[in-house]
């Protein structure tokens, strides 16, 4: 549900942020005049809230993955880059073909579709792929590592990455400003990754509280420094009461009752390709056209248009998955018979 609301709040953002600005002078006059636009663009600033959601119920999320998984390290980081990874490079692949044929004002090479996928930032929208590969490839197999280990260790592993977090971003300053690194580099969004992993590690925190509170001591130990970390180390601090507070109304029940529920919920399961595929409805080839609806109803145009092509493309994605083991099954099969 948290996941829906985080998509809702990015669509926001984006849309009355006015990441994409209308290619007309004269409409753009119009939403100048606009006062509902203008209250709208107000708020919008705020929306920033929406990638340290996401960023808090993934951590969240990971714990309750750590503590059930069973398999060998190696097969878990390939299980998690696994999850989304694949249609992440399906969906950039896509988006490249679409530029090819109708260009637009990102110029998307070959190479940088590729560099792309690997977490160098060509497409701005796509920045936070370069969170999603760090939490798979580094944060997750250190904390599963350690928890399989001990408490003291998984803690202490917890506290060191939080250290490292602090401490990245500044080295990356050094070494692309002051060591002359290469603009490959200077493209890699450390700062946007050290600022949303402290929401990460917080809501790796909370969950382990929920889990461990009978170890008050235990708790204090990891609750605390993330509480701090969160606070003084990300972006403004005014977003962490926000979280709290929606947290809180969630926890509450004042949503789950409510008729938006199962709107949130439908919103959450497909928020990961709405989060790729908004822009594409109005940022890149049609901002002149939902600019020039009247507010709030291009908002809402836009937030349906961006579900419906995320139901699309996630049954075409299934439908390739099923393919592609039907394939293995059968290779499988002929090579157990060439065995025999």
């Amino acid at each position: 549900m948290i996941k829906g609301i985080a998509i809702l709040i990015m669509i926001f953002h984006h849309f009355y942020g006015l990441y994409a600005i209308p290619d007309s002078k004269g409409i753009l006059e119009a939403l100048s005049q606009d006062s509902i636009f203008c209250l709208f663009h107000f708020f919008a600033k705020y929306g920033k809230i929406c990638v340290l959601l996401f960023a808090f119920v993934t951590g969240y999320g990971y714990y309750i993955i750590i503590k059930k998984e069973r398999t060998s390290i190696f097969a878990s980081i390939c299980k998690r880059l696994c999850s989304f990874y694949p249609f992440f490079i399906l969906f950039v692949s896509g988006v490249y073909l679409i530029m090819c044929i109708f260009p637009s004002h990102i110029n998307l090479t070959l190479e940088k579709a590729i560099l792309q996928c690997c977490g160098v930032n060509y497409i701005s929208d796509y920045w936070y792929i370069a969170v999603v590969l760090s939490g798979a490839l580094f944060y997750f197999p250190i904390l599963l590592y350690s928890k399989r280990k001990n408490e003291i260790c998984h803690i202490s592993c917890f506290l060191l990455l939080m250290v490292i977090n602090h401490f990245s971003y500044p080295l990356y300053h050094v070494l692309t400003h002051n060591c002359g690194a290469g603009n490959l580099l200077e493209r890699i969004p450390v700062q946007g990754m050290s600022l949303a992993i402290p929401y990460f590690l917080l809501g790796y925190a909370c969950r382990y509280i929920f889990e461990n509170h009978h170890n008050i001591k235990n708790a204090l130990i990891v609750g605390l420094p993330s509480l701090a970390n969160a606070y003084f180390f990300s972006w403004n601090s005014r977003y962490l009461f926000l979280i709290i507070l929606i947290l809180f109304v969630v926890k509450l029940n004042c949503i789950r009752k409510s008729i938006i529920t199962p709107i949130l919920l439908i919103l959450g399961q497909y928020s990961a390709c709405m989060w790729l595929n908004h822009r594409l409805v109005f940022g890149y080839w049609f901002s002149d056209v939902f600019y020039s609806i009247p507010n709030p109803l291009n908002y809402l145009m836009v937030v349906l248009l961006s579900l419906l092509l995320s139901i699309v493309i996630t049954k075409f994605w299934i439908s390739i998955k099923s393919l592609g083991m039907c394939y293995l099954l059968k290779i499988r099969e002929r090579l157990n018979l060439y065995s025999e």
